[in-house]
């Protein structure tokens, strides 16, 4: 379509704060794309790197839509995954809405109960807003009411929705929307999507159609990667230069912990040089080290997956990935926060800190630029999102009853549940009038059900999906200012008058325990913002160093083809050394494998298994490029087969390319291989789901769905909970039914197991042994670790 035509579409109105704005506009790629489509009134997929315009590109042709239709109720929706979005969102549409007379407003959980009670009454044409204020205005009298007009639902950053329970959530609020407005146009944005076809469906409803926008592969990407070495001051010089050399860079890290010891470190040497930045800092203080950022008054913000998104911190010459992005689709979404604009290269840096980090760091790097990213895994089914939605669809019933096939097609209309079954729908339904939290009754050939007394209080308590964390207030007494949110699990072990610890970059003396303004656990991406059973009252601490905080659940898989490929890299280097020889970037993986071959060891790659039995045979290490979650699952059936063949338990370590076993006991070369060999792929799935209920894992996890289930309250006191109690309570509930699914969909990968062991037995998977340690496996274990319980089978 020639460029005139795209704007010359829309109103008048917008097209003269089009070029007042602009003087002489002329539309994106993706906008040229786009917008024709959304005028069109097509439901629409669109996936454009960040800087193109892409927002426009929904909002500009719904703005169009929004002047032709008689005021009255939200018009409009903006879902977004963060409340920051949503506050950039609203000062970048506010102006454009005042010029044209479309009220625009922003709704999420810090929002004043004037405002609230105000958007009831008078509601703006369009809501910006969050997935969980969604579920809290749906029942609301008022609220519904105003939700009956809307005719454009338009949800950013998609790809953080679509896999985890918030998305299934939202899928069916959707459908809850829908029923009140009739249908409406869908628009869904992204930056990065790996398989858009089947993410196109999930939020399309009924229709089950989304026509797909790909713009996403016109972007230059330039990725160096540097290698200072494994010793951390020399890392600190390259990022402290690589800063200096750039009006303002974003510093990225994989976990909060990484945040806080690079900026302390840097701090040490360069103080003022870097902010900090993550999602356990208080939001006064995120918004500081943002807006420090935008004038200039640091270089750069060392941050976490928080900044990954769209939040504006003006313009970014440079970013630099700490460590191995693990992911194609991080990387990718992080180095396009640099260059923010459409027509310019966007130019990152990855600082790679082992040999494994390295090989890992150019596979990633090579598919980023080849538009080679990762499908996007998808939520699908889970059963303590619809026992919460089945509470939420009462509620929206009011008094009246609905019956258990209508209940069924009504909750088969959102996508991730397309294929649930009418028994999996009784059985949660079931559970909940068990639990008091409906009540049914059965009316000719159907049971109907409907709302009980404590069916609000549930689904009120259970609005955020995100994992229950209990977490304390760090209060500074000089500021009287909140600093930032620790876990439950640190200050339980650290957190003792005087002791140092690090946060926001700086280091902080605790001076007391105190209870806090609120009560119970804290959860949801609001963590930050909401008052805890307790705090802790900190001042600025005399010295340097401190304790850097741990915070649980932040951890990046390793995907299997990522560490498949790093396992080819491997072979090619071993045998073709000379062909790497001059690389300064691979200089340290082609030293190791060298090292590796010349002590006459062979060199575990993508189809070898090696495994090194070490000194006393208690300690033994499994060389697998199978990535994290496949080398957790394989792990796990080892150990339990081998934990029960010698009558011992048998801890377990697992990074992406290693498993490592530890016992009390000798492990010897025959037991290992007899046990590894005697696998097979259609048992791998029972002997897990047998080990699996011993496990610390599934107890938490278990924990965490009865409370999304509503079994326990929310801010329950675990420490008077026993788990194995909870487990046997539970056992063939739909409660033990979600925590099995979950924990196999997120933590375990059985699919690609299975065929692993298939390789095994045909013997495309090489399986050789060393009496002793080697180089390469030696070299693991400095970067994430996961410690897995000790299970054995039964």
């Amino acid at each position: 379509m020639d460029e005139d035509e795209t704007f010359s579409q829309l109103d008048p109105r917008i097209r003269k704060i089009l070029v007042k704005s602009f003087s002489q506009p002329t539309p994106t790629e993706p906008q040229k794309l786009a917008i024709p489509l959304i005028l069109e009134g097509k439901d629409v997929l669109l996936i454009a790197p960040t800087g193109s315009g892409k927002t426009e590109a929904a909002i500009l042709p719904v703005f169009h839509r929004l002047l032709g239709y008689e005021r009255g109720g939200f018009l409009a929706l903006y879902i977004t995954p963060l409340r920051a979005l949503n506050r950039d969102m609203l000062l970048r549409l506010k102006r454009w809405g005042e010029e044209m007379g479309i009220s625009i407003e922003v709704r999420h959980g810090d929002t004043s109960a004037y405002m609230r009670r105000k958007q009831a009454i008078n509601p703006p044409d369009m809501l910006i807003t969050t997935p969980e204020t969604i579920q809290a205005i749906l029942p609301g009298r008022r609220l519904r009411e105003n939700l009956k007009s809307v005719k454009h639902v338009i949800i950013d950053e998609v790809h953080e929705l679509v896999n985890s329970k918030r998305g299934a959530q939202l899928s069916i609020a959707l459908e809850r929307i829908a029923r009140l407005s009739g249908d409406f146009q869908r628009i869904c944005l992204s930056a990065t999507v790996g398989n858009p076809e089947e993410v196109a469906r999930y939020f399309a409803g009924r229709t089950g159609t989304m026509t797909v926008v790909n713009a996403s592969t016109r972007r230059e990407m330039e990725i160096d990667i540097l290698c200072p070495g494994t010793e951390l001051d020399a890392q600190i010089r390259a990022i402290t230069g690589a800063v200096k050399s750039a009006k303002s860079s974003l510093i990225f890290v994989n976990t909060r912990r990484a945040a806080e010891m690079l900026a302390s470190s840097i701090n040490r040497f360069e103080p003022g040089l870097v902010g900090v930045h993550h999602g356990s800092l208080s939001r006064e203080t995120r918004l500081e080290a943002e807006d420090k950022l935008k004038r200039g008054e640091i270089r750069g913000l060392i941050c976490t997956s928080s900044m990954e998104l769209g939040i504006d911190i003006g313009s970014v010459d440079l970013v630099i990935q700490y460590a191995s992005p693990r992911e194609v689709t991080r990387l990718v979404q992080r180095v396009g926060r640099a260059s923010h604009s459409y027509q310019k290269s966007s130019h990152g840096m990855i600082i790679a800190l082992t040999p494994d980090d390295v090989a890992e760091s150019l596979v990633i790097a090579r598919r980023a630029k080849s538009g080679d990213i990762e499908p996007q895994k998808m939520t699908i089914g889970s059963l303590d999102v619809m026992a919460h939605q089945i509470c939420g669809i009462l509620l929206d019933y009011g008094t009246s009853t609905i019956s258990l096939p209508e209940l069924h097609s009504f909750i088969r209309g959102a996508y991730p549940y397309r294929d649930v079954s009418l028994d999996v729908v009784k059985r949660v339904v079931k559970q909940l009038e068990d639990e008091g939290l409906l009540l049914s009754r059965v009316d000719g050939a159907h049971t109907h059900v409907k709302r009980s007394r404590t069916t609000r209080e549930y689904y009120y308590e259970n609005l955020s999906m995100i994992p229950d964390e209990k977490r304390y207030e760090v209060i500074d007494i000089v500021s009287d200012k909140l600093i930032c949110m620790l876990d439950e699990r640190f200050v339980h072990n650290f957190a003792t008058p005087g002791a140092l610890f690090v946060a926001r970059g700086e280091t902080w003396r605790i001076v007391d325990t105190v209870p806090g303004a609120g009560a119970g656990a804290v959860t949801g991406a609001g963590a930050a913002e909401i008052s805890t059973g307790e705090r802790l009252k900190v001042e600025p601490g005399a010295k340097k160093e401190g304790e850097i905080p741990n915070w649980e659940g932040e951890e990046i898989p390793v995907p299997f083809d990522i560490a498949q490929e790093v396992g080819e890299l491997r072979a090619e280097i071993a045998s073709k050394p000379r062909k790497f020889a001059d690389s300064p970037t691979l200089k340290s993986v082609v030293e190791l494998i060298q090292r590796q071959i010349e002590e006459g060891h062979a060199v575990p790659t993508a189809n070898m298994l090696l495994v090194e039995l070490n000194g006393n045979g208690k300690e033994v290490v499994i060389n697998a490029c199978l990535g994290h979650l496949v080398n957790g699952t394989l792990g796990r059936v080892i150990t339990a087969l081998l934990g029960a063949r010698l009558g011992t338990d048998i801890a377990m370590e697992i990074d992406p390319y290693r498993i490592k076993l530890k016992s009390g006991l000798k492990m010897d070369r025959k037991a290992i291989e007899e046990t590894i060999r005697a696998l097979e792929p259609k048992f791998i799935r029972t002997i897990i789901e047998k080990t699996l209920k011993n496990s610390l894992l599934f107890k938490w996890e278990l924990l965490n769905v009865a409370k999304r289930f509503g079994a326990l309250r929310k801010n329950y006191d675990r420490s008077g909970v026993s788990l194995d109690k909870l487990v046997k309570i539970f056992a063939g509930t739909p409660i033990y039914e979600e925590t099995v699914k979950g924990i196999f969909s997120d933590k375990l990968d059985v699919g690609r197991t299975e065929e692993v062991v298939r390789g095994l037995k045909s013997g495309y998977l090489k399986l050789i042994f060393a009496d002793s340690q080697t180089p390469i496996g030696a070299s693991g274990y400095s970067s994430w670790r996961d410690v897995l319980a000790t299970e054995r089978g039964e």
